[in-house]
């Protein structure tokens, strides 16, 4: 873990699943800059808002001071009252293991299904020793400055430009582990532990298929989250600019539909994100992402967050709506159904009320039965 220093188209149909990239740390490309014209249509909003979203993007429009607090990060502090304390001085790496594991659990329940083993290292050296070993194993690739790659080598983790900086741990998926310093201080090593723990209870095609900035992001974010629900200081500092593009995405789709896709894959993301634009956008989202483009993303957004305001529930039902106008093929429901997937219960009743009517409007039975059974999960 390194320190920063820092279109649906007219035509329904199912959508492609994007390539894979190599995951880990071999995703440092060099910014592809254009021009804002040559990034997306040069109209205020895309034509998918403009045709089929205008009435539902005026309906959950406002929200602006809420949007901008998450665009910068902030983490909702609700359940912890405001009394955060510090994590207690725990006597060895087992008991802090154990803390992180409950930190987690309570925050995430039975979302968090792989408690590793944790392998403690005496120094940063040793550390990234193992870290190049994991590398080594997996077959990675090392992006030099040039962008040329080659095979991962002994000492690259020391050369890499993102991990420059404080290295405490990480997590091995060749062999399932986590390894942490263990002369880094007692509290923080809690805090490794814990995003560590959730890099081994994500989704498979997280990191695959958005990339690394998205997923450490993601997971510093669930971290800190988790820690506040604790009732405990957050962890701070670690992915800070990463934790913010995650904030403003959270602030777009919604925080539930960010975790779902953390923990159960990306389809329910795609579905909303595609819905609610009203075009095909995930996959180059996800493509740019992965490149770390930073030009396009950055004018994507400023102006989906001009048009994607309000509150998440009323995000899921402009979504679930879009896919709802016009004619509505099986592919549609698979995108409902993914979209259902990251509904809490609170917002059930509240989504289930806007889109019941709407069955009746389908001529086949069959789809009436089959978007009733999801509305009824």
């Amino acid at each position: 873990m390194a320190k920063e220093s820092q279109v649906k188209s007219s035509e329904k149909t199912p959508p492609a699943k994007p390539a894979a990239e190599p995951a880990g740390m071999e995703t440092g490309a060099r910014p592809s800059l254009t021009s804002a014209g040559q990034l997306m249509p040069p109209a205020d909003l895309p034509p998918g808002l403009r045709q089929k979203q205008a009435q539902a993007v005026q309906g959950v429009a406002g929200n602006q001071t809420v949007l901008r607090a998450l665009a910068k990060d902030a983490i909702q502090r609700q359940e912890s009252g405001g009394d955060e304390q510090p994590i207690p001085k725990l006597p060895d790496p087992e008991a802090r293991r154990a803390k992180a594991l409950e930190i987690l659990k309570k925050a995430y329940g039975g979302l968090i299904k792989q408690e590793s083993k944790v392998n403690g290292v005496n120094s940063e050296a040793e550390l990234r020793q193992n870290y190049d070993q994991s590398m080594m194993r997996q077959g990675k690739v090392f992006r030099e400055s040039d962008d040329s790659t080659r095979p991962w080598q002994a000492g690259d983790s020391s050369q890499h430009p993102q991990m420059s900086g404080e290295f405490p741990g990480f997590y091995d998926p060749s062999s399932g582990q986590i390894y942490i310093d263990l002369g880094k201080g007692p509290d923080q090593q809690v805090a490794t532990l814990t995003h560590e723990f959730l890099h081994a209870n994500a989704a498979g095609d997280f990191l695959s298929t958005l990339g690394k900035t998205i997923d450490e992001g993601m997971t510093e974010r669930l971290a800190q989250q988790a820690f506040v629900k604790n009732g405990y200081s957050p962890p701070s500092g670690f992915f800070a600019g990463a934790v913010a593009s995650v904030g403003r995405l959270s602030g777009m789709f919604g925080e539930n539909t960010m975790m779902y896709a953390y923990f159960g894959g990306t389809a329910v993301l795609r579905s909303t994100m595609d819905a609610v634009m009203g075009e095909a956008i995930f996959d180059r989202f996800a493509r740019e992402m992965r490149r770390n483009n930073q030009g396009w993303l950055a004018i994507f957004f400023r102006r989906y967050e001009q048009a994607l305001q309000g509150s998440e529930v009323d995000k899921k039902i402009a979504a679930i709506n879009s896919l709802l106008d016009w004619w509505v093929s099986d592919a549609d429901l698979d995108h409902i159904e993914n979209i259902w997937r990251g509904v809490v219960p609170d917002q059930k009743p509240h989504i289930r009320a806007a889109i019941m009517p709407r069955i009746t409007s389908l001529s086949d039975h069959g789809q009436r039965a089959r978007l009733r059974a999801i509305l009824g999960s």
